[in-house]
């Protein structure tokens, strides 16, 4: 039997969402799947994790609508910032289609879709 994944070994997934019933259905769905996970509940504290990490994000789940900054104000910045890690929009309303995130997830959505929404973006980036 195979020894269980370290935090350090799991990919890493930052939720940027100021929902806290969000952040933490999400949180546990995408832990249940094996993902390191680190949450920020502002555009600030995201830029702020991003900088201050030396290990990479794998995926930054980022939701349209934050206190300070709109979800698609801040992606060209997370660009630079975090240029190998991949980002999905999340929302509760339709989005118009916007080219600059790698996928987009609406909410609610299930395990399954979260899962299967982030294997989709990683499998076309390379590691």
């Amino acid at each position: 039997m195979p020894a269980p994944a370290t935090n350090l070994s799991r990919p890493r997934v930052l939720i940027v969402d100021d929902e806290p019933a969000v952040r933490q259905v999400t949180r546990l769905m995408l832990e249940w799947s094996g993902y390191s996970i680190v949450e920020a509940t502002t555009a600030a504290e995201a830029l702020e994790c991003v900088r201050s990490t030396e290990r990479r994000f794998v995926v930054i789940l980022l939701d349209v609508s934050l206190p300070d900054r709109t979800g698609p104000e801040l992606l060209p910045e997370l660009r630079v910032l975090a240029p190998r890690s991949t980002i999905v929009l999340t929302s509760g309303r339709p989005l118009d289609d916007d080219e600059s995130a790698d996928g987009y997830l609406p909410k609610p959505f299930t395990r399954e879709q979260l899962v299967g929404a982030i294997r989709a973006v990683t499998a076309l980036t390379p590691a």
